[in-house]
């Protein structure tokens, strides 16, 4: 009687020797399995998820959906205009994580739908691409908002403030 003899691999995280089955399937690799199992792959994904650069990255890799405007930049590049944007709230006496419209703390939770103070990435105006000069940050709630809007309709609306004599500040 003939046995099949099931391979075994040893997870380099875990260190545990497992059946071939508990790996995804790797073509890079000599034996064709990733190095990780499943389970500390799917444990480490989700730690850089919660990260703000796991979450950054998500952002970035939406931006190119094909509704949207391509994005002319770099992971690396947005990283960047990230560290800068926090240093620069802090510099101004605000949270790092502050929204650039209303100075809100942003928050990064994934997993539970459309959270109205997640971090955005908005672009400066419309009619241009996601480049460095035409990117801030601000909660999912503002940027639906702001992009509801046209520079247009913001005028027409202030000139009738104006006309009516209603005061606003500008700050």
């Amino acid at each position: 009687m003939e046995t099949k003899i099931q391979k075994r691999k040893k997870c380099r995280k875990c260190k545990e020797l497992l059946s071939i089955k508990k790996f995804h399937k790797d073509k890079s690799r000599k034996d064709g399995f990733n190095n990780y199992c499943v389970h500390c792959k799917q444990t480490y994904t989700l730690k850089y998820r919660r990260t703000t650069k796991g979450y950054l990255r998500r952002c970035w890799n939406h931006l190119n959906n094909k509704d949207r405007k391509d994005r002319n930049i770099s992971f690396e590049e947005l990283i960047n205009i990230w560290n800068v944007f926090c240093n620069k709230n802090v510099l101004e006496g605000r949270h790092p994580h502050s929204c650039a419209y209303t100075f809100k703390k942003m928050t990064f939770i994934q997993g539970k739908g459309h959270i109205q103070t997640n971090l955005s990435i908005d672009r400066i105006d419309n009619n241009k691409s996601y480049i460095k000069n035409n990117i801030t940050f601000c909660t999912r709630n503002f940027n639906i908002k702001k992009g509801q809007l046209t520079l247009d309709i913001m005028q027409k609306v202030l000139k009738f403030y104006k006309k009516e004599g209603i005061q606003y500040e500008m700050e």
